[in-house]
């Protein structure tokens, strides 16, 4: 299965539960949060800074093509980006669907 996506909601919702879980003195001491585990994903948000739909994520395979058409289009693309094109990086990610 090429496709891998999250609702950004989910990862806020949890969070919140994860605090609110905390007993009350630590949670009234905490002065901060460090978050982590979640690599690139493309999370579009709206003019209301709202999720706009799930988050495609970095293992999402569903751009394979885009990213091939990207590579035949722009040969020098490897030199200019450092990188190849591959389908879980954000930017062919974020063109297909």
């Amino acid at each position: 299965m090429l496709w891998s996506e999250q609702d950004p909601g989910d990862w806020w919702a949890s969070t919140e539960a994860a605090v609110q879980a905390l007993p009350t003195a630590l949670r009234g001491a905490a002065q901060g949060i460090g978050l982590a585990g979640q690599m690139h994903g493309a999370t579009l948000l709206g003019p209301d800074d709202k999720p706009l739909r799930p988050a495609i994520l970095w293992n999402d395979g569903r751009s394979y093509s885009e990213c091939a058409e990207l590579e035949n289009a722009v040969p020098e693309l490897r030199q200019i980006a450092g990188n190849i094109a591959m389908p879980g990086f954000t930017p062919p990610s974020s063109t297909g669907s």
